[in-house]
């Protein structure tokens, strides 16, 4: 996965705008390919190259 994809992304905590069948999801879950999956990084430390992913 390419981690630069999601590497500067702001986002808002009032504008829901993806949604998953017919359900809004919150703004911080990143969409990456798939119509029903999403995932959220937690945390990347980027001097020891790991990423954490919800």
């Amino acid at each position: 996965m390419n981690v630069l994809l999601f590497f500067g992304a702001e986002h808002s905590q009032f504008e829901y705008t993806d949604t998953i069948y017919n359900y809004y999801i919150h703004p911080q879950w990143d969409f990456f390919g798939s119509r029903t999956l999403y995932l959220k990084v937690l945390m990347a430390d980027y001097e020891e190259a790991t990423l954490l992913l919800k």
